[in-house]
């Protein structure tokens, strides 16, 4: 998503870039790439439509949508504490 400000095309490749941004920084966490979809919809999906500052800040963000999948689908998962270790799990395993 991206604010009203500036040309539609502008905010267009804005809301891609910033949708890209978040999709990279999933696959350095470990999502495999192939199941993380971007989709970029620009100013068009506003929340807010006041010229207040605050108001367009409300509009630059991400939606991030999580989907289980189904048993067979699923692998593993690389995960990375915030002290930087890592751990791989399978997911098809209980916990």
């Amino acid at each position: 998503y991206a604010d009203r400000q500036g040309p539609a095309e502008y905010n267009k490749l804005l809301a891609r870039q910033r949708a890209e941004a978040v999709k990279q920084f999933l696959v350095e966490l470990g999502v495999p790439d192939p199941s993380v979809k971007v989709a970029a919809v620009g100013p068009d999906g506003a929340i807010c439509d006041e010229p207040s500052r605050e108001c367009q800040q409300l509009n630059r963000r991400v939606h991030v949508e999580i989907r289980k999948l189904t048993h067979a689908a699923a692998t593993s998962v690389r995960a990375v504490s915030a002290e930087g270790r890592e751990s791989v799990r399978d997911t098809n395993d209980q916990p």
